[in-house]
């Protein structure tokens, strides 16, 4: 449907649908085949002061720390199938996908022995976030039992994620009135309004939020929501007899009452204001209703689709009366938003880098009380830095196949060989921008979050805390990183730069002038977590949530707000979540952002590569005698489990 827009939210919260497919299951029964069914575990935290142990998405343990308890926690299963060792589960389970949280899932499959007996097949782990960055939101994980004599691979688990579309478009069109008479023939008004009435009941919620998204929507009497369009003056209609009313937009949430099957109707209600002396209940307590005139939302979508995108319809006091005037409603258009989920199901990926700071005011790194100490056993007491790097890159390293991530050092003396930088001439000379891989040219760390801590722990016994504190040179640094991989043809990768500091920059400007000039037009959002106690009085200039940073010329501006500043010390006692959820609000946001402003659609989807990946759902498609594809009826007709 016609143009498209983006939604632009605070937080992607997706309904999603699962649906769960196996291939190549290992046959555990005597006589037969195995006969399967699959258990859904989540992820939850109890609050209770007991040490709990964080993993990544591959199931290894990051580190242990105290805080509060995490398990794994039913939620659902599947039916049984028996004697088979392909089986394509009908039943479906419906939850929210949030970007900004870590939802880890467990797949549990058994072998059903008869009544009340299971026994267990192997087990799959991963992450919601993981199943929608997959290609076409279609994930495929390996079943393995670690408790069995054979730990190999028990078969291929396959699930797959459908977005349940919710009314994620708008209804726009101009209004205008022309030949105003009255059966009476009183005098045209010298002042009139109108209101947009959606016909569908709304919820007192929803009623709410959309009075903010109209700016002061009228509740009336009837307690059905309206939506005042503009008030004319009289110097518009005594100087036109044409009245022009000013460009409406409705949600299609409101219009149709959250049911997309029930599109509905609206109503035109033209009013005018009571002459003198005259007081009747109505729309306004100064204000009479003049006519209406009832619309099918289908008729307007349909409009939109005409050679001019126009309606024409008569305005009335009542059906059996003559028409008060004629209503044009011209430049028809259904706005379709998309949301981060179109594009990750499409192939884009996010890719996280980081920066540390290595600057003198961190404390020794032999002192407890350093920000950079390492405690003997690391898993245990891990530091500041280390939470934030296990905590963020442990959800964000879900959306990137390669499964690395550069990380620089800066304010720091490194002392070990970094190939493309020459340290020897200038060996008591801080470095502001330098590899931790040992490779100038090739930041990027292999493993993930994993190898990343490791690596990290490693090279802090080399590198001397020096200081001052920039950002510019990292910047530069990231941005060139970025250019070179945005010059690949068909590139379709969203860039993340995570900045752990413990204080303000003195490069304030030279900051700035990067992310103006350069940054704020690159896919590229950058997070800076402030750690220890400073107060970070400057940083907070960064974050321009108001207005848009302007560069060093007191003119230029930045294309969009890509910078989001978090101190970790606000965060530190609210949990793991907390911190992520905080800090990862914004990137969906400032993604389509980038999108819009460079104008790239999300790809259509490609059924080959669906049905390819996903043989439950296309090499062995059941159709019935008329062609009807019996997989998309089961979809569409099966009910899917709602888990919170």
């Amino acid at each position: 449907m016609g143009a498209e827009g983006n939604a632009l939210t605070k937080s992607t919260r997706v309904k999603v649908q699962l649906s769960i497919s196996i291939r190549d299951l290992v046959n555990v029964d005597l006589v037969g085949k195995t006969d399967s069914l699959v258990e859904i575990y989540q992820m939850q935290t109890s609050h209770q002061n007991n040490i709990s142990t964080f993993a990544g998405h591959d199931n290894t343990t990051l580190f242990h720390g105290a805080g509060k308890k995490k398990k794994w926690v039913k939620q659902d299963q599947t039916e049984v199938i028996d004697d088979e060792l392909n089986p394509d589960f009908r039943k479906t389970f419906n939850m929210y996908y949030y970007f900004e949280k870590h939802q880890p899932l467990k797949f549990k499959v058994l072998d059903h022995d008869g009544k009340d007996q299971y026994n267990l097949v192997g087990t799959v782990k991963t992450t919601l976030s993981r199943i929608l960055a997959s290609k076409n939101h279609i994930f495929k994980g390996d079943i393995k039992n670690l408790t069995s004599d054979s730990q190999g691979s028990r078969g291929t688990l396959i699930v797959r994620a459908e977005i349940i579309q919710e009314q994620t478009w708008d209804l726009q069109f101009k209004l205008s009135l022309d030949n105003f008479t009255r059966e009476d023939h009183t005098p045209q008004p010298s002042c009139c309004f109108c209101f947009i009435k959606p016909q569908q009941k709304v919820t007192e919620s929803l009623s709410e939020k959309y009075t903010v998204i109209i700016n002061r929507a009228q509740q009336l009497m009837d307690k059905t929501l309206y939506h005042k369009v503009t008030e004319l003056t009289q110097a518009n209609i005594q100087g036109n007899s044409q009245m022009l009313f000013q460009e409406v937009n409705l949600s299609g949430q409101v219009l149709t009452g959250g049911n997309e099957k029930n599109k509905g109707h609206i109503q035109i209600v033209l009013g005018e204001k009571c002459r003198e002396g005259v007081r009747k209940s109505g729309l306004e307590k100064e204000s009479i209703q003049v006519g209406s005139v009832k619309i099918g939302v289908k008729s307007l979508i349909k409009a939109e689709n005409s050679q001019n995108r126009q309606l024409e319809l008569d305005i009335k006091q009542s059906e059996e009366s003559l028409p008060i005037c004629s209503a044009t409603l011209s430049d028809i258009k259904v706005i379709n938003h998309h949301t981060m989920v179109d594009y990750l199901r499409s192939g884009w990926q996010l890719s996280l880098a980081i920066g540390i700071d290595f600057t003198g005011s961190n404390g020794d790194p032999q002192d407890p009380s350093s920000l950079h100490y390492l405690s003997a056993d690391g898993e245990a007491q891990p530091n500041q830095y280390e939470q934030v790097i296990q905590q963020i890159a442990s959800v964000l390293e879900t959306y990137d196949d390669t499964n690395s991530f550069p990380v620089w050092g800066f304010g720091g003396i490194p002392m070990f060989d970094i190939e493309g930088l020459d340290l020897k001439a200038n060996k008591d000379e801080p470095s502001h921008c330098f590899a931790l891989s040992g490779n100038q040219s090739e930041p990027d760390v292999n493993g993930a979050t994993v190898e990343v801590l490791k690596l990290y722990r490693q090279r802090l016994h080399y590198i001397k805390l020096s200081g001052p504190t920039y950002f510019a040179p990292l910047l530069k640094e990231m941005i060139a990183y970025i250019q070179s991989q945005t010059a690949q043809p068909d590139s379709q990768t969203y860039h993340i730069l995570l900045i752990l500091t413990d204080g303000d920059i003195h490069d304030m400007q030279a900051t700035k002038d990067q992310l103006v000039h350069h940054a704020s037009e690159l896919p590229l959002s950058l997070i800076i977590i402030g750690l220890g106690n400073d107060s970070f009085t400057k940083m907070h200039e960064l974050d321009s949530d108001n207005q848009l940073l302007v560069a060093s010329d007191g003119v230029t501006k930045a294309k969009r707000d890509i910078v989001q500043f978090v101190r970790f010390k606000k965060y530190k006692k609210m949990g793991t979540d907390a911190l992520v959820e905080k800090v990862l609000r914004e990137v969906p946001e400032q993604f389509m952002e980038y999108v819009k402003i460079k104008g790239i659609p999300p790809p259509e989807d490609d059924d080959s590569l669906e049905e390819e990946a996903m043989p439950g759902f296309g090499d062995q498609r059941q159709v019935d005698e008329s062609g009807y594809d019996m997989v998309k009826q089961r979809s569409q007709n099966i009910q899917g489990s709602t888990i919170a």
